[in-house]
């Protein structure tokens, strides 16, 4: 049988001993929900780790040894008692999944989610092998847009679970979809990570975060109306993604783009419009 996580175990129960005292009673479920209360990088007192997420020059090929940038840094609140989006969350996540699966997570990734999803053009930024038809990433001056100069080199490896992978649209469009068939996840996995995560007070955070994925309504272009929008972003250096699920018409949405906008949902934006699109025209050719 597979090993499988208590999304509700605390740490201690499966790392002994354990990186950081404070990290013994952090739970899965609060590491996938952005409420444990681990720091996202500006505000990690680990300085050396803080340093080192500022250089990206050092090559991590074990997601554990990527811990040392924040194992000794703060909590920021009590456990569950906030939400606060922490990318150091998701990477003590991916160890933890490293952890239980006895398998690196790389390996638990390509196992579980990119070859059963022939998901063939995503792979690890700091293992990848530069190909002609890789994007360059380019740095944009804010106030005067028409100003693009590649972004430096960078190595991602310390991250690598909160953004590390480099991959397309279609193979993200390939991820998005795989949510809605259920011979690959099952109604109720489904509704667990889809489902916003309350608060010690017992009110849903105030993001609508669920387990790894935002919760929203979008209002769409009539006659299509509001619809119920499954939705996550990302940004790094010189790129922005975008992933959108739409539950009722079944269709997943990506995006991304080798510069940064000032304001993430200028892009982000085009993701809904290009769903008015075809969710219009796919309407109008069944009828």
């Amino acid at each position: 049988a597979d090993k499988m996580i208590d999304l509700d175990a605390p740490l201690s129960y499966y790392f002994n001993p354990i990186a950081n005292p404070a990290w013994q009673s952090v739970t899965a479920r609060q590491l996938a929900s952005h409420t444990s209360g681990l720091p996202h990088y500006k505000n990690n007192t680990d300085l050396i780790g803080l340093y080192k997420s500022i250089a990206l020059n050092e090559q991590f090929d074990d997601v554990t040894d990527a811990l040392e940038l924040f194992d000794s840094s703060e909590l920021l609140f009590k456990l569950g008692t906030q939400f606060s989006y922490s990318s150091y969350g998701t990477v003590l996540l991916s160890a933890l999944m490293q952890q239980v699966s006895g398998s690196t997570y790389l390996d638990v990734m390509q196992q579980r989610v990119f070859s059963p999803l022939l998901m063939d053009a995503t792979q690890a930024e700091s293992q990848s092998n530069k190909t002609p038809n890789q994007a360059t990433f380019y740095w944009q001056n804010a106030s005067q847009s028409h100003l693009l100069r590649p972004w430096r080199s960078v190595n991602l490896s310390h991250r690598l679970a909160a953004g590390g992978f480099l991959s397309t649209p279609s193979d993200l469009v390939k991820l998005g979809s795989a949510y809605l068939n259920p011979h690959y996840l099952s109604d109720e996995i489904k509704s667990l990570f889809w489902t916003p995560q309350k608060l010690a007070n017992g009110q849903v955070n105030e993001q609508n975060y669920a387990l790894g994925w935002r919760v929203g309504e979008a209002a769409l272009a009539a006659p299509l109306g509001k619809t119920k929008f499954i939705h996550h972003g990302g940004v790094s250096r010189g790129s922005q993604s975008l992933l959108i699920v739409l539950p009722k018409y079944k269709t997943a949405i990506a995006i991304n783009i080798n510069t940064n906008t000032e304001v993430f949902w200028d892009f982000g934006k085009i993701s809904l419009q290009l769903a008015e699109i075809f969710l219009n025209n796919h309407s109008a050719a069944i009828n």
